[in-house]
């Protein structure tokens, strides 16, 4: 029985459709790795950079948040719910509306530079991931495989810039800005005939306000963790060497974890066991810490092995955080965003009181987005009425 069993398996792997299918698969990944593949080429080539890089790479996706307005999440939502039309009308309205915006914010924030920030470069992952993730709720692997691998391209491709072009800030922020311009333009035209696309945009945007509450408590978390980061690095370099050594061991699995999300976000959806998704992200994130300590401890020292392990709870965590904020129900999304500001406000605090050493990594780790995952998993289960919402009974007619 065993054996027609691996038989079977290996003619199915034979078929040259599912190989198609699967290579397809294998190159959506690529856009959650961009980032990881950078750091490791700066761990290898150019350790000094790295502070640059984390700073670069930390602002970047934090503003692609705040552009993207809930869209990423909304849109795919909106998709499972059977809205179809909804989703293609307000798709075409922002790759319009992006290309649009790329060339005065770029030259608005050009003409300062206290903050070395990219904005025109966010709006262009902001436009790519959402297109990246929507077309794997569609089914579209094609299509998902090549903004993904866009995506992997414009990342690295401003990041080795960054690196290696030994260029001053503004001559770097004006060549990665430039590019951005150009991709969103071209990105642009690709876009089919704009029709009762501002309705729906309206629609999409108004139906994810408390998601977008929710995804920019997780981010500002995220973003918060980051600095502090950046703050320590500046200090200690092996810092930024150990983020960037973490980063690498978890690349592969944040981006399957992620992957795996999305491809069952639609039977979560259906099904609505969302505190089960995420105490699962949760365990894997813990089991792997503890491995990463175990791993580290016999080649170095108990010290670095606690280092690599606590960043693995932030890097990790963010699953777990976000699929309790993106299904959470609206009336608690306020204790929400109190909990993860509180947190990324200490996580400041550490910053402008320079606080370093051990006292740092119990911050990062009692204040990481796994912990809060945790925290709120068990208020979750104790709450008095449904923590979650129930798409089966509150799914609405689109207007559209």
């Amino acid at each position: 029985m065993i054996r027609n069993a691996i038989r079977s398996l290996a003619a199915h792997a034979a078929n040259p459709r599912v190989r198609f299918k699967a290579f397809l698969l294998a190159l959506t990944f690529f856009s959650a790795v961009a980032f990881t593949a950078a750091n490791f080429l700066a761990r290898l080539f150019s350790p000094q950079s790295l502070p640059s890089l984390i700073q670069f790479q930390s602002t970047s996706v934090f503003l692609a948040f705040i552009v993207q307005a809930g869209l990423r999440a909304g849109l795919r939502n909106q998709h499972h719910l059977g809205r179809r039309r909804l989703v293609v009308a307000t798709e075409r309205r922002v790759l319009k509306a992006a290309a649009w915006a790329g060339l005065p914010v770029a030259g608005v924030a050009l003409f300062q530079n206290r903050f070395e920030v990219f904005p025109a470069f966010a709006i262009l992952q902001a436009e790519l991931t959402l297109l990246v993730g929507l077309r794997i709720a569609q089914g579209k692997l094609d299509s998902s495989a090549k903004w993904s691998v866009l995506t992997f391209l414009t990342i690295l491709a401003a990041a080795l810039t960054i690196m290696f072009s030994h260029l001053p800030t503004i001559a770097v922020r004006i060549i990665v800005e430039t590019g951005s311009v150009l991709a969103l333009y071209g990105i642009s035209l690709r876009a089919g005939p704009v029709r009762m696309s501002n309705r729906a945009l309206k629609f999409v945007l108004f139906s994810c306000i408390g998601l977008q509450i929710g995804s920019f408590s997780v981010y500002l978390l995220d973003f918060a963790f980051r600095q502090y980061v950046v703050f320590l690095a500046k200090g200690d370099l092996s810092v930024g060497i150990a983020y960037a050594d973490i980063q690498m061991i978890c690349g592969v699995q944040s981006l399957l974890l992620s992957r795996v999300a999305l491809l069952i976000e639609g039977g979560m959806i259906r099904r609505g066991n969302f505190r089960a998704y995420s105490l699962g992200f949760v365990a894997w994130t813990l089991l792997f810490s503890a491995a990463v300590f175990l791993v580290v401890a016999a080649r170095r020292d108990a010290r670095a092995a606690l280092v690599y392990a606590i960043l693995v709870l932030p890097m990790m965590g963010n699953i777990s955080l976000g699929t309790i904020a993106q299904f959470m129900k609206d009336r608690f999304r306020l204790e929400f965003f109190i909990l993860t500001f509180i947190a990324a406000a200490v996580l400041g605090g550490g910053i402008y009181f320079e606080i370093r050493g051990s006292a740092a990594g119990i911050l990062i780790g009692a204040l990481s987005t796994t912990s809060l995952a945790v925290v709120l998993s068990i208020r979750s289960a104790f709450a008095r009425q449904s923590y979650f919402i129930q798409p089966a009974r509150e799914a609405a007619a689109s207007p559209i």
